[in-house]
């Protein structure tokens, strides 16, 4: 993965997405082979269903972890009062407005907003997204997306939004039978070439039927069911 790289990561249901994106944040262990990181990347995982610290408000809930050393100390400088700003900022453009609400007593999807001004906010250098635009309206969605595109940071990201991945992804990842298939563009193109691969193996398989791009998840199965009811019916 190259440096501000942006990459969506698309497979059928089960196929290890979300464990994918687990284990390159250190999260998980792989069952075999190895993981290699750059030991000066820092990373940012933004969880299906995110965890909070006992206590805090919706706003330390976005600036825990953000910032190191003594935070009463660091709540003297400058650069503290501008970052706390600059989260007031996001989690304003997210709907939260009430910051110094108790974070537990949220629902699930405005604790997911509040993890996704943890994530925009943190100084890491690969942001893991998993699902991020679950819960959010067609305006705090296309708020992120033109966030996410101007981003400079490095993002892998795990959606069905295939709108939200045409717009922000330069390549999209494939994660088919534990195997990973880059294709360069965004959703649109990455359709477009599964489309002329699947042409090419008809070509080659021309008494097999083959499945357009569009449904190509979970096809297999199903096509091999009908196939074999079909050859028992013109057997019978």
């Amino acid at each position: 993965m190259e440096e501000g790289e942006h990459i969506g990561i698309i497979g059928r249901n089960g196929a290890g997405k979300s464990s994918l994106l687990r284990i390159i944040a250190g999260l998980e262990e792989p069952d075999s082979g190895s993981i290699a990181r750059r030991r000066d990347t820092k990373f940012e995982y933004l969880n299906q269903n995110p965890v909070f610290a006992d206590g805090h408000t919706v706003l330390q809930a976005v600036l825990h972890h953000s910032t190191t050393g003594d935070t009463t100390v660091l709540k003297q400088t400058d650069a503290y009062w501008q970052r706390e700003t600059t989260a007031r900022i996001l989690l304003g453009k997210l709907g939260m407005n009430n910051t110094e609400a108790d974070v537990h007593t949220l629902s699930g999807g405005q604790r997911k907003r509040v993890a996704l001004a943890h994530a925009m906010l943190s100084d890491a250098d690969l942001l893991l997204l998993d699902e991020p635009t679950n819960h959010l309206d067609a305006d705090t969605t296309q708020w992120l997306q033109d966030e996410l595109v101007a981003l400079r940071k490095g993002i892998l990201v795990v959606t069905h939004d295939r709108y939200f991945l045409d717009a922000v992804c330069t390549r999209i990842a494939e994660l088919d039978q534990q195997r990973i298939l880059l294709y360069d563009g965004g959703y649109e193109k990455y359709l477009e070439r599964k489309e002329s691969l699947l042409q090419i193996q008809e070509l080659r398989r021309p008494m097999r039927a083959t499945p357009s791009a569009e449904n190509w998840h979970g096809w297999p199965r199903e096509h091999a069911h009908n196939a074999k009811n079909k050859k028992a019916e013109s057997t019978g």
